[in-house]
C-alpha cells in the first residue's frame, strides 16, 4: 500500500473494498454517495460528478457521523499514469500501490479521524460492489425494471398498485412466512371477489390455474419518488446510483413489517449507460416505447435506443414485456432469442384495427385498413410469432368496452401457416379463400377473453396499462387475475392528473370533489401530466382534445423545456402542441443552468404563429392560463408533473405545478356541477 496525502496507509484496490468497508462500519452502516443523507455509522462515497467533487464535502460527512470515507480516484487519473507505463489497454486498471495516483487529489480536510482509502477507477464497479457488500438483497425481490421513452412512472405504479390491491382483496397482507422476506404464508387466499366473474367471457382451463404465490407488496423506484404508490419519498434521479440502489434494496429486505417482494422500477437510458443498475438482480425487464428524448446526453436515436435495448440482455432475466408496437420491438425479440438464458417473452399491443373478437368484424376491419395500418399489423403478426404469450387490448365501438386477450404466440405461427419466408400475414390472414383458416384462427386465439372498462385516459396509457399487466403475468398471475388487476387501475400523480378545488370552493361536493364532479364542473378541467417529449405531447393532448370536444370547451396547454438538456426537441414539442391545442402558452420548465429566455425562444421557433402568450414565470403563466379559460374548457399544464421544485440557476425553488393550479382554480373559480353532453 502507498502512502496517502494525509500519511495514512490509503490505497485499496476495488476487490478489496467490500472487506475493508466491513472492517472499519457498524452492521448497520450504509454507502452513501451524497453528504446531506449520511447518518451515523454511514461510509461516505468522495465521488467526481460532472458537475461537483464529492471530496469537498468530506467534512461535512464526517461531521454528520460518518465513520469511514472513500474517495475515489478519477478515471483520468488512472489512465495518465497507465499510459506513462506504456500500458494504454489496462488504462481502467490501476495498478496498486502505486504512489503517483495521489498526485493533484486534494488534500484531506484537518482533523478528520476516521478511517480514509483511496480506490481507483472505482465508478463503473459501485452497484456489484454494493450488491456484494449488502449480500444481494435483490436477489429476494422481484425486480421488473421498466424502460421506454414515456409511460415508464405510470407502469411502475400500476404494477405495484395491481400487487397490492391483490394483497389487499385477498387478505393475503398479514399472512407472510416469517422464515422468507415478503412471501405469503401457505395456504393463503387466492380467490378473487364474485363481482369479477362476469367480466371473463371465455377462459381456457390452463390459464385459470392456481397463481404462483406472490412474494409480497409492491413498490416503485423512478420519478414520483420511492415507496408504496401513494406514500412515495421523493430521491430525485428516475433511477438512483448505484449506492443508493443496493441501499434500497437492503431497506427493503430489512423491512419485515412493509413485507416487500415486488420492486417496479423506471430503468433511465441514462441510468443504464453509466451502470446504475450494476449488481440488481432483474427478474423481468419491460419496454414501453422509443420517441425522441435525451438526445443531448447520448448524441443520436440509434445510440439511445441501443441504451434500451441494453436491458434485455441482462443476465438474470427470466422474463421481457416487449410493446409489439414500437418499431424497436423487433431488435429487443432479436436480443431476447440470443439471450442464454431464454427468458419467457410476453408481447402486448393496443390493436384500434381489429374491434371486438367476432369474425365478421375482423373481417371488415381487414378490408379497412389503409396502408400504414396494414403495415403495423403485419409487424404485430410477425413479432407475436416470436414471443411466448401475447396480450392484445381492443376497442368495441359498439359496447364502449375494451376487449382483453390472451393467447400464445404459437397460436398466430400455426394458424397462418406461412408457406415461405417473407409471406405477407396479413394477406393470409385476410385475403381470399381464407375465411375457414381466419375464423380457425380466431377461435384459438381468442380462448381467454374478458370485457372491462379502463379507468385511464388515451391509447398511450391503455398501452401502459398491457405493459403492467404482462408484468403481472411475468409473476405468475393468472388471466383472471390480470382482468382484475387491470379493472381496478387508478390514476397515478402528475400523469392525467385532474386537479381539484379545495374544499372551501366546492359547492355541494362535500369534503373532496370527485374527478367525475369536475369533469363536470362549471369551471375548467385542469389536467397536470409529465409529458416531456412531443410525442408524449401529443399523445396526452390527443386524449384531452376528445374531452374537451364533449364538454363544448377549447384545449390550452401550458408548457415548457428543460434547461441543459436536448435542444433540438424543443421546437418539435411546440409543433406537437401547436398541431392540437387551441392555444398554447410557452413558459419555463427547469431552466437548470440556461436563460429562462433563450429557451423559451427556442421552443417558439417551432411555432408557426405567435403563442397565445409566453410568460418566463410558471406561476403567472399557469394562473393566467386559467383564469382566462372559458369554463368548458380544458388546461393541460405539461413538463413537470409530481417535481416539487423549479431548478433556476443552480437554485432549487418550491414548486408543485397540482399545488399552483389549485391555488388558481380557488382564486378565480368556485365549483357547482353541471350536467355536460357526454361528458
Amino acid at each position: 500500500m502507498a502512502e496517502s496525502p494525509n500519511g495514512r496507509k490509503g490505497l485499496v484496490e476495488p476487490t478489496e473494498l467490500v472487506a475493508w468497508l466491513r472492517e472499519h462500519l457498524p452492521a448497520t452502516g450504509r454507502l452513501v454517495s451524497d453528504s446531506r443523507r449520511v447518518g451515523k455509522g454511514d461510509a461516505f462515497f468522495a465521488l467526481h460528478g460532472r458537475r461537483q467533487d464529492g471530496s469537498t464535502f468530506i467534512a461535512q460527512a464526517v461531521q454528520q457521523g460518518a465513520a469511514a470515507v472513500v474517495v475515489a480516484i478519477p478515471a483520468q487519473a488512472c489512465q495518465a499514469e497507465d499510459a506513462a507505463e506504456g500500458d494504454v489497454a489496462q488504462a481502467e486498471h490501476a495498478a496498486c500501490g502505486n504512489f503517483d495516483y495521489f498526485k493533484n487529489l486534494p488534500t484531506l480536510p484537518a482533523g478528520i479521524q476516521v478511517p480514509v482509502c483511496y480506490v481507483p477507477c472505482l465508478g463503473t464497479q459501485l452497484g456489484a460492489l454494493a450488491d456484494e457488500y449488502y449480500d444481494h438483497p435483490s436477489q429476494v425481490l422481484d425486480v421488473v425494471a421498466v424502460t421506454g421513452t414515456n409511460g415508464k412512472t405510470s407502469t411502475t405504479h400500476w404494477i405495484a398498485q395491481g400487487v397490492n390491491d391483490r394483497l389487499a382483496r385477498a387478505g393475503e397482507a398479514q399472512a407472510v412466512d416469517a422464515n422468507t422476506p415478503g412471501r405469503p404464508a401457505a395456504g393463503a387466499s387466492t380467490q378473487r371477489p364474485a363481482e369479477f366473474a362476469g367480466l371473463v367471457i371465455a377462459l381456457d382451463g390452463d390459464a385459470d390455474a392456481a397463481m404462483q404465490p406472490g412474494r409480497g407488496r409492491g413498490v416503485v423506484i423512478g420519478t414520483n419518488g420511492v415507496g408504496a404508490p401513494g406514500k412515495l419519498e421523493y430521491i430525485g434521479l428516475t433511477t438512483p446510483d448505484p449506492l443508493t440502489l443496493q441501499t434500497l434494496f437492503q431497506r427493503f429486505r430489512a423491512d419485515t413489517e412493509a413485507s416487500v417482494g415486488v420492486v417496479a422500477m423506471e430503468a433511465s437510458s441514462i441510468g443504464l449507460v453509466q451502470g446504475r443498475m450494476q449488481g440488481t438482480c432483474i427478474h423481468t425487464a419491460v419496454f414501453t416505447n422509443l420517441t425522441r428524448d435525451h438526445l443531448d446526453y447520448h448524441g443520436s436515436m440509434q445510440a439511445y435506443g441501443a441504451a434500451k435495448v441494453g436491458l434485455f440482455s441482462w443476465p438474470t432475466l427470466q422474463a421481457a414485456v416487449v410493446n409489439l408496437g414500437d418499431p424497436l420491438a423487433t431488435e429487443i425479440i432479436e436480443v431476447l432469442h440470443r439471450h442464454p438464458a431464454a427468458p419467457r417473452i410476453i408481447g402486448y399491443w393496443v390493436n384500434n384495427a381489429h374491434g371486438a373478437p367476432q369474425a365478421g368484424q375482423a373481417d371488415a376491419a381487414f378490408q379497412a385498413m389503409d396502408g400504414d395500418a396494414r403495415a403495423r399489423l403485419r409487424r404485430f403478426y410477425e413479432l407475436a410469432m416470436r414471443c411466448d404469450e401475447v396480450l392484445e387490448l381492443a376497442l368495441d365501438r359498439d359496447s364502449g368496452q375494451h376487449v382483453l386477450m390472451m393467447f400464445p404466440g404459437s397460436v398466430v405461427k400455426t394458424l397462418l401457416q406461412l408457406p415461405e419466408a417473407g409471406a405477407d400475414p396479413v394477406a393470409l390472414a385476410s385475403g381470399e379463400g381464407a375465411v375457414h383458416a381466419r375464423q380457425q384462427r380466431l377461435q384459438a386465439m381468442f380462448r381467454n377473453v374478458a370485457t372491462l372498462r379502463l379507468n385511464v385516459l388515451g391509447r398511450f396509457n391503455m398501452e401502459n396499462a398491457l405493459a403492467a399487466a404482462g408484468a403481472w403475468r411475468s409473476l405468475g398471475w393468472n388471466f383472471p387475475a390480470i382482468v382484475e388487476g387491470l379493472h381496478q387501475l387508478h390514476p397515478v400523480p402528475g400523469r392525467m392528473e385532474i386537479v381539484g378545488l379545495p374544499a372551501a370552493q366546492v359547492s355541494g361536493a362535500g369534503e373532496a370533489a370527485p374527478a367525475a364532479a369536475i369533469a363536470k364542473a362549471a369551471c375548467p378541467l385542469v389536467v397536470v401530466d409529465y409529458a416531456h417529449t412531443p410525442d408524449a405531447l401529443t399523445n396526452v393532448l390527443t386524449a384531452l382534445r376528445d374531452i374537451a370536444g364533449q364538454r363544448g370547451g377549447q384545449l390550452c396547454c401550458v408548457f415548457g423545456a428543460g434547461g441543459n438538456r436536448d435542444r433540438g426537441k424543443r421546437p418539435e414539442m411546440a409543433r406537437a402542441v401547436e398541431a392540437v391545442a387551441d392555444r398554447v402558452v410557452v413558459t419555463s420548465d427547469n431552466p437548470r443552468d440556461e436563460d429562462p429566455a433563450q429557451v423559451i425562444a427556442d421552443v417558439c421557433q417551432g411555432l408557426s404563429k405567435p403563442a397565445w402568450r409566453t410568460e418566463a414565470d410558471r406561476r403567472v403563466a399557469i394562473d393566467a392560463a386559467i383564469a382566462q379559460a372559458a369554463p368548458a374548457d380544458v388546461v393541460l399544464i405539461a413538463g413537470k408533473g409530481r417535481e416539487t421544485t423549479q431548478e433556476i440557476a443552480g437554485v432549487f425553488h418550491p414548486f408543485s405545478d397540482p399545488e399552483i393550479a389549485a391555488q388558481a382554480l380557488a382564486s378565480h373559480w368556485t365549483l357547482k356541477t353541471r350536467e355536460v353532453p357526454h361528458a
